[in-house]
């Protein structure tokens, strides 16, 4: 719905046309201006980690991986029907905006190398086969737990539960890096069979083991596919998705812009 503000006393009016007269002055509608819709801000995406920024520009610097506002794409997020036109006037801000609306979840991926365990938080985790189980998981080149994921061959997930505790865990792993933090210290976790720690409020977990010839260069990642080699159901809650960290996240922010 329009607003109109009376110049004369800043009432605001609320209408497809301004009011006949203003109920606080008493002017009449050509004392009126339209007030410009307010736009919903601009959604920036980051090309590392995927992380969602809102603004009118990129963030200096990525809370979750560090990178720089260059590494920002903006997302057009408009709806539009389909048709041939639609279709030829797509571009890569277009098509980011399309690959934000895949769902995943969120999940904790933790390696050990030399006696050192570090953790991370990830969204691309997906099983390939059942028979044997094989699961794929993609990291990013400049992250502590790739290195040790790259040196020692073997990690475990933990899937984070739909709650505060999942979304506590995915602050705790993702919004600092393991190059300056004991991310793993600090927690009461429990090893899984291949020596990684699991993550205590998980739903379930599992371990896996890198298959050396199925480890494959992305760019900014590596994609490493590993047999599936234990894991357990850890109790009944529904599984952390990235939409409902969004959703989450996006209430915060309206919360303390309401105080």
């Amino acid at each position: 719905m329009r607003k109109w503000r009376c110049v004369i006393c800043d009432y605001i009016h609320e209408g497809d046309t301004p009011p006949e007269a203003c109920p606080i002055c008493g002017v009449g509608p050509e004392q009126f201006v339209l007030l410009a819709e307010e736009l919903p801000p601009k959604r920036w995406k980051c090309v590392i980690c995927d992380y969602v920024h809102e603004g009118n520009e990129p963030p200096a610097v990525c809370p979750i991986c560090g990178v720089g506002p260059e590494q920002f794409v903006l997302l057009e997020e408009t709806a539009t029907a389909l048709t041939a036109q639609t279709v030829a006037s797509a571009t890569p801000e277009t098509a980011e905006a399309a690959l934000s609306t895949i769902s995943c979840g969120l999940f904790v991926l933790t390696a050990c190398c030399e006696g050192r365990a570090n953790g991370q938080c990830v969204n691309t985790v997906f099983q390939l086969t059942s028979l044997p189980s094989k699961i794929a998981v993609c990291l990013h080149k400049q992250s502590l737990t790739h290195a040790f994921v790259q040196q020692c061959g073997a990690f475990t997930v933990s899937v984070l539960p739909r709650d505060d505790d999942g979304l506590a865990m995915v602050r705790h792993f993702g919004y600092q890096t393991g190059h300056k933090v004991e991310k793993c210290a600090c927690l009461e976790m429990v090893p899984a069979r291949n020596g990684c720690p699991i993550v205590k409020e998980a739903v379930s977990y599992f371990e896996a083991k890198v298959i050396p010839d199925k480890v494959v260069d992305v760019g900014s990642h590596t994609l490493f596919v590993a047999d599936v080699t234990g894991g357990r159901v850890l109790r009944q809650a529904p599984a952390l998705t990235y939409e409902y960290y969004q959703e989450r996240k996006a209430a915060e922010k309206k919360k303390e812009a309401g105080k």
